[in-house]
């Protein structure tokens, strides 16, 4: 009788255990059900890899300069001879093309010097590849923006009437092509332009042309987005240089009102020649 009650006992042991047993053995089947791709970045986020810091000398650059790329590699031991690659995307298109390769120095810091040739704003970034159980690492992107010297009076304008683009003038003898010029025979004018926020500076030289009348005047005025850059008044061979902030600017507008206490008709008085000479703008377009 004690010998069926042991027996009896140990039977209700070994049936508690079983479940408890079958719990890990499910979750082990459980983990082998995982998606293969699961499974791959699971092991690649716990396989070591490189850490690449990067960062860029400029984020804008006017054409026919230089940008530097630079950053370290980590752990620096492990990095040291391996062949960096450094990777440009233009923005708003897709994949990325290796432009260079370097070797990380025994500090784990790299350099690359890059001399764009295009107009379009672009991402850099550096991958480092695999080394033994070391991971591929991957910077961070970082934008650099590229600018050129545009003359104004070729970009196309959004209106004008009274201001002529495209002209050649004179100011106190002085030749200028590829300018913004008035009309002589009216006493207003205005021109102007849609920068769409992709420029960074205006340089000028604003006065009255040569073909002006001695008593005649010209109040030039220069908006963006409405707001009042500038604005002066010049007599006879009067002209003066300027440099104008554009950052952000949509809408640039020149405007000119002429006097000539001379003209033979007041009511719509002639003789007077604004000239905006030879107009730049640094733009990314």
């Amino acid at each position: 009788m004690r010998a069926r009650i042991v027996l009896t006992t140990a039977a209700l042991v070994s049936t508690a255990v079983l479940p408890v047993a079958a719990g890990p053995a499910g979750a082990a089947d459980s983990a082998t059900q995982l998606p293969d791709h699961a499974v791959h970045q699971a092991a690649q986020q716990a396989k070591p890899h490189f850490v690449v810091s990067v960062n860029a000398s400029t984020a804008e650059l006017v054409l026919g300069s230089k940008v530097t790329i630079k950053g370290e590699v980590g752990p620096a031991k492990r990095a040291a001879g391996v062949r960096a690659t450094l990777q440009q995307r233009a923005v708003g298109k897709k994949g990325w093309r290796s432009q260079a390769t370097v070797k990380v120095k025994p500090n784990g810091k790299y350099r690359f010097t890059d001399k764009p040739t295009t107009m379009h704003a672009r991402h850099y970034r550096v991958v480092v590849p695999a080394v033994g159980k070391v991971g591929q690492g991957v910077s961070k992107k970082v934008l650099v923006t590229v600018y050129r010297w545009l003359n104004l009076a070729e970009v196309e304008n959004r209106d004008f009437n009274g201001i002529v683009p495209d002209e050649t003038a004179k100011i106190d003898t002085v030749r200028y092509e590829h300018s913004l010029v008035g009309s002589r025979w009216g006493t207003t004018g205005f021109i102007d332009y849609n920068l769409t926020r992709r420029c960074l500076t205006l340089k000028t030289r604003i006065g009255l042309g040569d073909d002006s009348d001695v008593s005649a005047t010209a109040l030039i005025t220069v908006e963006a987005d409405r707001e009042v850059l500038y604005s002066k008044s010049f007599g006879l061979t009067q002209s003066a240089t300027t440099s104008l902030p554009l950052r952000g600017v949509f809408r640039l507008r020149f405007q000119a009102v002429t006097t000539n206490p001379d003209s033979s008709d007041q009511r719509y008085p002639d003789g007077a020649e604004a000239v905006i000479a030879s107009p730049q703008v640094l733009c990314s377009f």
